[in-house]
């Protein structure tokens, strides 16, 4: 008996190639292209971080200058400053100390020891309390009564945190500003 020839055809998986088609010249290459990536992926994150010694001040600028109360010890009044990071990077103020004259007499003094972040080239406003004590209120009671705008001179020294530690800044800034009337 005449049975008809079956054709069985396997179908086989193609080829695994381990190396990706490449010969070895070529993957030499592309391992060296991936190793540039990487290198030019890490020296641009890289240059965000602070070198040592490279952490600029960050500007300090009076803004306003509020009253706030009187009590036993003296007047408190609210000064408003302007925070500017110069730097590619954000830094971190730890503490803030200043005393701040006007129209070429002692103003005052303050401080902020709360934290406080600026982002890289960013800046913030910052309220601190501004403490004249009796003794410096007779010499700056006309100004504080008085109102209007002044020359001002801002003294003071910051803490900058960063990855390479602590960093005292001192600081200084002369300018005219607005005391608002009591």
């Amino acid at each position: 008996m005449n049975m008809p020839r079956r054709i069985i055809v396997v179908a086989r998986p193609p080829a695994v190639v381990c190396n990706g088609g490449m010969d070895g010249g070529t993957r030499r290459r592309a391992r060296l292209g991936l190793a540039v990536a990487v290198a030019a992926a890490c020296a641009q994150s890289c240059a965000t971080l602070p070198e040592p010694g490279r952490v600029a001040t960050p500007g300090v600028t009076l803004l306003e200058i509020r009253y706030r109360e009187i009590g036993v010890a003296g007047l408190t009044m609210e000064t408003d400053l302007l925070i500017e990071n110069p730097n590619g990077f954000p830094v971190k103020i730890d503490r803030l100390t200043y005393s701040l004259s006007l129209d070429g007499v002692r103003f005052g003094h303050g401080s902020r020891r709360k934290k406080l972040t600026v982002g890289r080239h960013g800046e913030k406003r910052l309220s601190v309390p501004l403490r004249l004590s009796f003794v410096d209120m007779v010499a700056s009671a006309v100004r504080a009564v008085r109102g209007g705008s002044g020359a001002y001179r801002i003294d003071g020294e910051m803490i900058l945190r960063t990855s390479e530690g602590d960093h005292p800044r001192p600081f200084r800034k002369e300018g005219t500003v607005n005391v608002l009337r009591m």
